[in-house]
């Protein structure tokens, strides 16, 4: 299904792209790549806060996933950071 969709959207057919996308994601919830190239293809169409919605899923699932975190960057969205987040301070006074 995402093969089709990539094939579709070679071809200059988001539309139709992001229905195989769909398909796909419909079949494996958790298909990162379908999920990215669905974003993308979002993105592409003009449907920018659905893109967010969907990269920022693949973030969730991958979080070192770059194309998510560029495309993320052309919306307009800080991706979070990679790799764990710091400690918190310690308290003042003990």
């Amino acid at each position: 299904m995402v093969n089709l969709g990539y094939a579709h959207h070679k071809n200059g057919d988001e539309t139709r792209a992001m229905l195989y996308y769909s398909r796909a994601l419909m079949l494996d919830p958790r298909n990162v790549r379908a999920r990215l190239f669905l974003g993308y293809a979002l993105e592409m169409v003009g449907y920018g806060s659905e893109a967010i919605t969907e990269l920022r899923k693949v973030m969730l699932q991958d979080p070192a996933n770059d194309g998510a975190r560029r495309a993320l960057a052309r919306l307009g969205v800080v991706p979070p950071p990679v790799g764990n987040p710091p400690p918190p301070p310690l308290p003042k006074g003990r």
